[in-house]
């Protein structure tokens, strides 16, 4: 489906993903997501921590996308968010934690507010107690490592609007549908495919995985060079693997 494609080119992946990162700001690898969960606020001077930097992370874009001028933007930006929180139903607690995240956010329009924004976002960074405790295993043994420089470079970025966000530009209908989104994301290509991911290009790099090929593993944020954790043989045993 044109949808699912446009799921795999969204800066999401990288920011989440970052948004995992990406801006690298669609769906993420749950696995990768995983890695944090959001903790209270530190003070700028304070070194980030993985949990204060996904904390922060979601209010910095947020802040960004409110900001941005362009509503063509926001309004794709809009459609990759909520496809990457459908894409989370997985989870049956992401039921919960969505009515509790939007709760008071009001109707969606063309492209989410702010705070919808947020809302979304919690829904997305989601963690269970048990990826939550793997991936803690996983960042103590040195699989994932944090690189908190980075973090704070990947932030920073947020402060400085893409070119594409400083033109003013107004949707041509105030109620597009996912045709219209369509065609606007492919009209803008390079600014998702390009200009977002070299103004985040640190972001990609905040979370990095160790975990060398065929190597035993829980999540495949740790796995090293964007190998997946899988089960092989008859034992089911996960280790890292080669996409396929």
């Amino acid at each position: 489906m044109a949808s699912e494609h446009l799921m795999k080119k969204a800066p999401l992946q990288l920011v989440g993903c970052l948004i995992a990162l990406t801006l690298g700001l669609a769906a993420c690898d749950k696995t990768k997501t995983a890695a944090v969960n959001a903790a209270p606020e530190e003070s700028e001077s304070a070194a980030l921590t993985p949990d204060s930097f996904i904390e922060n992370l979601s209010a910095s874009a947020c802040e960004a996308f409110d900001s941005c001028k362009n509503e063509e933007i926001k309004a794709v930006f809009s459609m990759f968010i909520g496809l990457g929180v459908v894409d989370m139903t997985y989870v049956a607690e992401t039921e919960a934690v969505a009515q509790e995240a939007l709760a008071g956010t009001g109707d969606v329009n063309s492209f989410y507010t702010r705070n919808q924004c947020q809302g979304l976002l919690a829904v997305m960074f989601y963690t269970t107690p048990s990826d939550k405790a793997a991936s803690t295993r996983a960042i103590a043994n040195k699989q994932i490592v944090f690189d908190s420089a980075l973090a704070s470079q990947c932030l920073a970025l947020f402060k400085t609007p893409i070119s594409a966000c400083e033109q003013s530009k107004k949707l041509e209908s105030e109620n597009p549908s996912i045709d219209d989104l369509q065609a606007i994301a492919a009209a803008m290509a390079p600014v998702f495919e390009i200009e977002l991911p070299a103004h985040f290009a640190p972001c990609a790099d905040v979370f990095k995985g160790t975990l060398a090929l065929d190597a035993p593993c829980e999540l495949s944020g740790a796995c090293a060079d964007d190998r997946v954790c899988v089960p092989v043989g008859d034992s089911q045993q996960m280790v890292c693997q080669n996409k396929t």
